[in-house]
């Protein structure tokens, strides 16, 4: 029998029959179906479920499901309605790593060049030349490390900046100094303290919400800058 996948997408966003027409085609080997449109006596036969930003209670009418494929890099639309003991699987794009990595480095070298002063400058008529920081003196930090992160810390060391970057677990890349722990360990604080420029990566969970604040923006050097690529609640 082919496996019966449902996606379940809440009501709320509206449909996506073109992402159901793609799945389809690549995927023949399975059966994959609205959920709406699955006949309740089969919700059984579901162990693996794509989500596109379910509503709370849409997955629970599955009771033999093991496995989430989220249709989103982010988590924070899923993790509040998974039920237990259900494990969840997010999109990673290699592409997304690729252009997170260059707006990373846009808005790095955009606050690096100054190029904020330079256009009040513009807009006020004065031509005033400032000292040019090099590259190497200038402190990146990164709070992420993921697929995105990663690929961020990789571009910014290719173009010669000081570059640091924090994960909760251990990460190894070379060129760049990681630090690692829990958020409310010293790693956090010790990227804030060194950084002229941070940039947030972090997703949006319970542990990361107010992460950022006045409490963390004391500790940054004078004259400091956020870029943040990373959720709101953060």
């Amino acid at each position: 029998m082919t496996p019966l996948v449902p996606f379940v997408r809440s009501p709320d966003n509206g449909p996506n029959a073109a992402l159901v027409d793609a799945l389809c085609r690549a995927a023949p080997d399975l059966d994959v179906r609205v959920l709406g449109e699955i006949a309740p006596e089969r919700l059984h036969e579901v162990t693996v479920a794509i989500a596109d930003g379910p509503s709370e209670g849409q997955l629970a009418r599955l009771p033999n499901l093991r496995l989430v494929q989220s249709t989103w890099a982010g988590v924070e639309a899923i993790l509040p309605v998974l039920p237990a003991g259900v494990e969840v699987a997010r999109m990673v794009d290699p592409r997304l790593a690729e252009t997170m990595a260059e707006a990373v480095l846009a808005w790095t070298l955009h606050l690096h060049r100054d190029m904020p002063r330079y256009a009040r400058q513009q807009r006020n008529g004065q031509w005033i030349v400032h000292e040019l920081v090099h590259a190497s003196h200038r402190r990146v930090g990164v709070l992420g490390l993921g697929v995105l992160g990663r690929a961020a810390v990789e571009t910014l060391r290719d173009h010669g900046f000081d570059v640091t970057g924090w994960s909760r677990s251990p990460k190894s890349i070379d060129g760049v100094e990681c630090f690692h722990d829990g958020l409310d360990g010293g790693g956090v604080d010790a990227l804030l303290r060194r950084s002229d420029i941070v940039v947030n990566l972090l997703p949006h969970t319970e542990a990361t919400t107010g992460l950022l604040g006045a409490a963390a923006f004391a500790q940054m050097p004078t004259g400091s800058s956020l870029i943040n690529f990373g959720r709101g609640p953060t």
